[in-house]
């Protein structure tokens, strides 16, 4: 836990096994249909360029494509709800610090050496208040962003209001 003596606790918050289900619930359609639009668009690019650029048969670039798509789809959804999973003995909780964030144990960088903060939003959807962690990281192919997704507990948007306002601040 060194995450938390170099940095501030911004936030702290347990929650109800119900929110913490239903946050999961919403997370695994959202992200599910992310990655089902890149499998998508991976199967539809990668037929298009197997058959043009190698002159393989449409039946053959497709099925090659759909396999690496499938495989690529796995992984990712895998990995993408990873980080919000939760073990039933303890409650759900997350620790929000000023550069990390720690869901259920699993500590998620947002602000370090190789890390930049972009931006922290607040939102509602499907009737919970969300706030989403911006980032980005400088890659071989360029800058790649990401967010993280945390549910406001009931009874605590005022304190991701100023959660917002103080990292929005850096």
């Amino acid at each position: 836990m060194e995450t938390l003596t170099k940095n501030p606790v911004l936030a702290h918050w347990y929650y109800s096994v119900e929110e913490w289900e239903a946050f999961t619930r919403t997370e695994k359609k959202i992200r599910g249909e992310e990655v089902l639009l890149e499998a998508f668009l991976i199967t539809v690019l990668g037929t298009l360029l197997l058959h043009f650029t190698r002159g393989a048969s449409w039946v053959v670039a497709l099925a090659i494509c759909m396999v690496i798509s499938t495989i690529y789809a796995m992984i990712r959804y895998t990995m993408r709800l990873n980080t919000i999973r939760w073990r039933n003995p303890s409650l759900p909780e997350v620790i929000i610090t000023s550069s990390a964030v720690i869901i259920n144990g699993n500590k998620l960088d947002y602000h370090s050496e190789t890390r930049w903060l972009r931006r922290a939003d607040l939102a509602e959807k499907e009737g919970r208040n969300l706030l989403a962690i911006t980032y980005e990281w400088q890659t071989r192919k360029g800058v790649t962003f990401d967010e993280i997704r945390i549910p406001i507990p009931k009874g605590r948007l005022k304190e991701g209001m100023e959660i917002q306002q103080r990292l929005n601040q850096v």
